[in-house]
């Protein structure tokens, strides 16, 4: 399960922690019950560089990898 890519941001499970779940299980259960869990995972993810550049409104800013911002 660790090694899959899940929900619309393609977050590896490996990095339930860093997605702000405690286990891989419960963060894959969030995605299938929800869109907005994919996206909130992905915004505690890439952390604080990414909400800056989303209410800046930097849209490709956001999308950038993490060592670009």
């Amino acid at each position: 399960m660790k090694s899959a890519s899940w929900g619309l941001t393609q977050i590896l499970a490996e990095n339930f922690s860093a997605a702000g779940y405690a286990t891989p299980q419960a963060m894959v259960l969030a995605f299938m019950e929800s869109e907005a869990a994919h996206l909130d995972a992905w915004i505690v993810r890439r952390g604080a560089a990414v909400a800056g550049s989303l209410r800046s409104r930097h849209w490709l800013r956001s999308t950038q990898p993490r060592s670009v911002l």
